[in-house]
C-alpha cells in the first residue's frame, strides 16, 4: 500500500541518515540546528504516515463481506436497529405475568422476549440451557443460507438422499427411492416447514457439523451446544433469540434470502403453539420442537402498531418435563400475554 511503503521509507531515512560527526555539537549551537530540523521534518513525515495508515486500517476494518447475492454483513455489529423507542410497556409487569403463567403449568420453562425497537428484553431462565429438539434445525438453515449469501453454495445444487440420511418423522423424504435428488433450497424448506428429519441429516452431511458450530460462534452465540441431527441442539432461550435476529437480518444474508428463510418458517405443519391464540391475521414465522418431554417454539411475530407501522418481536418458549398438551397450552398463554402487552391489544377472542 502507498501509505505503508511511505511510512517504511521514512523509518529507513531516520535510522539510516548519514550525519557527519563534525556537524553535531553536543554542547550547543547552531551546528546542531540543521540536524534537528532534518529530524523534525522526518519525524513529522513519519507521524503523518502512521496517521494515514491508521485511517486506512479503520476503513478496512469496517469493510463488509459481499457475496454473489450482494449480501452484506458486519459480524461485529448487532442486529439492524428500528427507530429507537422507549418501551411502551412495563417490562417487570410482563415478566411477572409470564412467571405466573409458567408456574401454573407442569414442567420447567425458559422464556425470552425481545422488542427490537426499544431493545426491551424480558426473560425467565433465559440463560439456562434446554434441549430444543427440532428447533435445532434453525442453525442448519441459517448456516446454509449464509453460505449461499457468500457464494459458497448454490441453493439449486442437487443433493442426493443417501440411505444413511433416512430418519423417521414428518416431511416425506424418508420414503423417497434410492438415489433421489432434491435441491438444497427445497431440502431446506422441508427441513423447517415440515420439520423433516431426513432433510436435517442430509443437510448436516452436506454442510458439516463443524461448519454449523463455527457459524453459531461467529454470530456471537456461545452458550449453545450443537451436536447435529443425532444428538440435537442444547441452547438457552436468549441464544435462540439471537439466532432468530440473524435469520431476520438482511445483512446476514440478503433481503431475498432472509425473506425466503422467514417464508419457510410461516404456515408450518405445527401451528398450535405461539400462533395458537393470536388473531388469524398476525403472521408468525417460527420453528417448533418436540422430543420426549422437551417441547418448545421459537418465532418472530409480525404486527402493525397503532400508527400502522410494521413491527415485529421475538419470542422463545422452551419446556422441559411437561407433556405435549401441557407445554403447548403454556406456550399459547405466554404468547398471548406477550402479544397483548407489546401491541396493547386486549380485545382478542380467546
Amino acid at each position: 500500500m502507498p501509505v505503508r511503503s511511505g511510512g517504511l521509507e521514512a523509518v529507513e531515512n531516520v535510522t539510516g541518515e548519514d550525519v557527519p560527526v563534525e556537524h553535531v555539537d553536543d554542547d550547543r549551537g547552531q551546528d546542531f540546528a540543521p540536524v534537528r530540523r532534518v529530524w523534525l521534518s522526518q519525524g513529522l513525515s513519519l507521524l503523518a504516515g502512521f496517521a494515514l495508515a491508521g485511517i486506512v486500517l479503520l476503513f478496512l476494518s469496517e469493510t463488509v463481506v459481499e457475496g454473489r447475492t450482494g449480501a452484506v454483513y458486519w459480524p461485529e455489529v448487532g442486529p439492524p436497529s428500528l427507530p429507537e423507542t422507549v418501551p411502551g410497556f412495563d417490562e417487570e409487569e410482563l415478566r411477572t405475568r409470564i412467571k405466573t403463567i409458567a408456574e401454573g403449568y407442569e414442567g420447567l420453562y425458559g422464556i425470552a422476549v425481545l422488542e427490537p425497537g426499544s431493545r426491551a428484553w424480558v426473560s425467565m431462565r433465559g440463560a439456562e440451557e434446554f434441549m430444543t429438539a427440532s428447533i435445532g434445525k434453525l442453525p442448519t438453515l441459517a448456516t446454509l443460507y449464509r453460505a449461499a449469501a457468500l457464494g459458497e453454495v448454490d441453493l439449486e445444487e442437487k443433493l442426493t438422499i443417501l440411505p444413511q440420511d433416512r430418519r423417521a418423522g414428518a416431511g416425506g423424504l424418508e420414503h423417497v427411492p434410492a438415489g433421489y435428488s432434491i435441491s438444497l433450497r427445497e431440502c431446506a424448506y422441508r427441513l423447517i416447514n415440515y420439520s423433516d428429519n431426513t432433510a436435517w441429516a442430509a443437510l448436516d452431511r452436506r454442510l458439516g457439523e463443524e461448519r454449523i458450530r463455527a457459524e453459531l460462534e461467529s454470530m456471537g452465540i456461545r452458550g449453545s451446544r450443537y451436536h447435529g441431527y443425532l444428538s440435537g441442539y442444547f441452547a438457552t432461550p436468549d441464544d435462540i433469540v439471537l439466532l432468530l435476529e440473524r435469520i431476520s437480518d438482511p445483512r446476514f444474508t440478503s433481503e431475498e434470502l432472509s425473506a425466503e428463510m422467514i417464508d419457510s418458517m410461516t404456515g408450518t405443519s405445527v401451528e398450535d403453539r405461539i400462533p395458537g391464540k393470536l388473531p388469524s391475521g398476525v403472521r408468525v414465522a417460527h420453528k417448533t420442537g418436540s422430543w420426549e418431554g422437551h417441547f418448545g417454539d421459537a418465532g418472530i411475530v409480525f404486527y402493525k402498531d397503532s400508527s400502522g407501522l410494521e413491527r415485529h418481536y421475538y419470542i422463545v418458549v422452551l419446556a422441559s418435563g411437561a407433556g405435549e398438551g401441557e407445554a403447548s397450552a403454556a406456550i399459547r398463554d405466554v404468547s398471548l400475554v406477550v402479544y397483548e402487552t407489546l401491541t396493547a391489544s386486549k380485545d382478542i377472542a380467546r
